[in-house]
């Protein structure tokens, strides 16, 4: 499993919304190219899971999955194990120097392709209920197109675990939404081979043919489907998928998260964005003020800071699209946020669980609203 970023994040990014690492170009709108991920150490991908993942007699149930913090993966997958839970973690092998040196030849780690990615068999309620006597205070992810707890389907998940079992290589995850991926495709339904049924686009990623489809509210491009048949969709139902992550779904908020979504208003010109963008510096200049002198407490600046970001996700990311730069100002914005956010972290002592839980919690959020990182990691 290829993992298109080079550094620790658990998404790709990728150069069309923010225009940070140049431009992204569209051939005949059809074929999108991506950046090709820059080379690394050597790395030799295997697949861990709590049991085989062929069972005639295996339970239909769906999956979700979690984050949690790199340092607590072991553990967990203990956990996991010690009380049968079927999970799905893949992990890489990472081949370091064996002293600070260089000398000493290499080892190998053992680490997880996503950062504390850990996926889950069971149905969103039990498998809750299971993680907040066991393993609190995780949560389930939630799909960022609808609000509710992500859920992948047991016949969608198979062939996944099969495929990055037997061939790792051919999976990638991706940064943007599914629905991203719409513009200007057709969208296609494989007919032949373990994915048979699964429906996506096909892209020109990294000089090579994918499919990108979606698990579980996330993006991941499928190689090597060169030899599969495929059929078009039809026009209502690829109508259907192509809107269905652009529309914002009902929230209920309480009151303190109320009170931050009066500051964030649709846009429609790039001079409605640049008012957005002090809002959102107002606001987190005032939050932060706060919390220097006491008045807020640091958890819940965290709180709020986190919240904000989601805001932004939920406003603008349909729009990011079609209008990726009169968006840059909010993009800068919410990126501002995402840095306070990592500073706070940064002020928890060292390996502590709140640090831990903070840092799985910030991983989970550049996954779900992950546009922003574009800016972050650029400024």
């Amino acid at each position: 499993m290829t993992l298109d970023s080079t550094n620790s994040l658990s998404a790709a990014p990728q150069t069309h919304y923010c225009r940070l690492d140049g431009k992204t170009r569209t051939l005949q709108g059809k074929q999108h190219a991506e950046p090709a991920p820059q080379a690394g150490p050597a790395i030799k991908s295997y697949t861990k899971s709590s049991s085989p993942l062929h069972h005639d007699n295996a339970p239909a149930t769906g999956w979700c999955y979690i984050f949690v913090h790199n340092q607590r993966v072991r553990a967990v997958e203990e956990q996991l194990r010690h009380d049968g839970r079927p999970y799905f973690i893949h992990k890489s092998i990472k081949y370091v120097p064996r002293h600070k040196d260089g000398t000493g030849g290499a080892r190998s780690l053992s680490v997880p392709t996503v950062s504390g990615l850990v996926f889950l068999q069971g149905t969103p309620a039990d498998t809750q209920l299971y993680l907040d006597n066991n393993l609190p205070p995780y949560h389930l992810c939630k799909d960022c197109s609808n609000g509710r707890v992500a859920i992948i389907p047991h016949s969608q998940m198979t062939p996944f675990m099969r495929i990055a079992q037997a061939d790792p290589e051919r999976i990638r995850f991706l940064l943007h939404p599914f629905h991203y991926y719409a513009q200007n495709r057709t969208l296609l339904r494989i007919t032949s081979g373990p994915f048979a049924g699964i429906e996506g686009y096909v892209i020109r990623i990294s000089r090579d043919r994918r499919l990108v489809m979606q698990v579980g509210g996330m993006s991941i491009a499928l190689s090597g489907v060169h030899a599969e048949r495929f059929e078009e969709v039809g026009k209502h139902e690829a109508a259907t998928t192509r809107h269905e992550g652009a529309a914002r779904y009902p929230r209920a908020l309480h009151e303190r998260n109320a009170f931050i979504d009066h500051y964030f208003h649709p846009v429609r010109t790039q001079h409605e964005a640049a008012a957005q963008a002090e809002s959102i510096d107002l606001l987190r200049q005032q939050l932060l003020a706060d919390t220097a002198q006491g008045k807020i407490d640091p958890a819940e600046a965290y709180e709020m800071l986190h919240f904000m970001v989601e805001e932004s996700d939920y406003y603008y990311a349909p729009l990011l699209p079609r209008f990726s730069t009169e968006l840059e100002p909010v993009t800068a914005a919410t990126s501002r946020v995402m840095q306070a956010i990592s500073a706070l972290i940064a002020q928890l002592p060292a390996n502590s669980p709140t640090r831990q839980l903070r840092e799985a919690e910030y991983d989970e959020l550049v996954n779900r609203c992950g546009y922003w990182v574009l800016a972050l990691q650029n400024s």
